[in-house]
C-alpha cells in the first residue's frame, strides 16, 4: 500500500554455507532507507545499506533511493586502453548550472594519476575542463574527489551531455567504478533512472553507450529550474 513501510530481509535458514551481501557506499546513503540486523531479540541499525533495490510485477523499478542490484567493476584507463576515455552520459529535466564533480578513484588507482575531466556536448563542443593534479590530493584511493570547474557552464533541461574523465599517460592507471545492473528498467531506482549511463569511446572516435551501467560519478550542479540562483547540490550518478 502507498505510504507503507516495507522491509527487505534476508534471513539465513541453518550454520551450513555463507551468504555475501554487497554494501552501498556511505558517500550514497541517506538517513533513509537504511540497513538492519538483527541477532535475537535486536535489531541493530547500520551505517550502510544492503544494494537492494524494488521489483514490480509488470518488470518495472520504482525510485526508491537505492543503489541497483549490479556487477561492480573497476576499470583501468589509461591513454593506451581501449577504450580510453570513458563518461557519463546524462541530462536533467530542468536547466542548471554544473559547478563541478565528485568521483571516487578504485582501489586499485594510482596516486600520480593525472586526469583532465571534460564536459561536452552530443557534437563534442567542450563546455567546461578542469584538471586533476594528483601532486595536491592525498594517496587515499577510497575517498571521493570534490573537483570544481573554474568557469561552470549553465546547461538547459533535456539536453544530453557527456561528462567524460581523460587519462594524462600510458603509465598511471586511474580505476573507475563502474555498477553494471541487469536490465534498462533497473536504472530507474537510481537517481536520474536512465538518463544517466556510461558512455565510452578510443582515440577521439565515435562514443558507444552502455545504457545498463553506471559509473560512480556526482554532478554538483546549482542554480536549478531558472539557471540562475540556488545552492549548490550533489546528484548521485549511483
Amino acid at each position: 500500500m502507498q505510504g507503507n513501510f516495507i522491509a527487505i530481509v534476508l534471513d539465513w535458514p541453518g550454520t551450513a554455507g555463507t551468504v555475501q551481501i554487497r554494501f552501498m557506499d556511505s558517500f550514497l546513503t541517506e538517513h533513509f532507507p537504511y540497513g538492519d540486523t538483527f541477532v535475537s531479540p535486536t535489531w541493530t541499525k547500520q551505517a550502510l545499506i544492503g544494494q537492494f533495490s524494488v521489483k514490480y510485477s509488470d518488470g518495472s523499478y520504482p525510485y526508491c533511493m537505492l543503489m541497483a542490484p549490479g556487477t561492480i567493476q573497476e576499470d583501468p584507463i589509461t591513454t593506451a586502453t581501449t577504450p580510453d576515455e570513458r563518461s557519463l552520459k546524462f541530462k536533467f529535466p530542468f536547466p542548471a548550472r554544473i559547478v563541478g564533480v565528485c568521483v571516487r578513484n578504485g582501489r586499485g588507482g594510482n596516486d600520480t594519476a593525472n586526469v583532465d575531466y571534460v564536459l561536452y556536448n552530443l557534437s563534442n563542443t567542450i563546455l567546461a575542463s578542469l584538471n586533476y593534479d594528483a601532486t595536491y590530493y592525498q594517496n587515499q584511493f577510497t575517498k571521493y574527489l570534490r573537483l570544481f570547474f573554474p568557469t561552470p557552464p549553465v546547461v538547459n533541461a533535456n539536453t544530453w551531455l557527456r561528462l567524460s574523465i581523460k587519462p594524462a599517460t600510458t603509465t598511471n592507471n586511474w580505476f573507475w567504478h563502474i555498477n553494471n545492473v541487469p536490465s534498462v528498467a533497473a536504472m530507474d531506482c537510481m537517481p536520474d533512472g536512465r538518463d544517466m549511463h556510461m558512455s565510452t569511446r578510443t582515440d577521439g572516435g565515435a562514443w558507444t553507450d552502455s545504457t545498463t551501467s553506471r559509473p560512480f560519478i556526482a554532478l554538483m550542479i546549482d542554480r536549478l529550474h531558472d539557471g540562475q540562483v540556488s545552492d549548490i547540490i550533489r546528484i548521485p550518478a549511483a
